[in-house]
């Protein structure tokens, strides 16, 4: 996983587009993380996507990878089904976005398969 929450936590604490979802976070509330998922597709590909600093934009697939790790598979469901689609639509990611993005999902898969 990246990084340390505490620190991610820091970094986004300013950003309002993720603040429902880092609260949720950040109280271990995850029965609500599911209703603010959300706010991560609007940092790549809605139409104010252009507005969101470089900062947010990593931070933001610094907290896909968190949200992935979450112990509950329904919850890892959105930010795993995100994180393809970003992939798979090469308008959407700056290259070193996409390459930290992918080295993310391939740890993923080496974790799922490991005994």
């Amino acid at each position: 996983m990246i990084g340390d929450w505490k620190e991610l936590n820091k970094i986004i604490v300013n950003e309002p587009t993720l603040e429902k979802l880092r609260m949720c976070l950040n109280h271990q509330e995850h029965e609500r993380i599911e209703q603010h998922m959300s706010s991560l597709e609007q940092i790549f590909s809605g139409p104010e996507s252009v507005g969101f600093s470089a900062e947010t934009r990593v931070a933001s697939i610094a907290l896909l990878a968190h949200l992935i790790a979450i112990p509950e598979p329904r919850l890892a469901e959105f930010p795993l089904g995100l994180s393809t689609w970003l992939l798979a639509e090469t308008r959407l990611l700056f290259p070193h976005e996409r390459l930290l993005l992918a080295s993310i999902l391939q740890d993923v898969n080496h974790l799922t398969r490991s005994p």
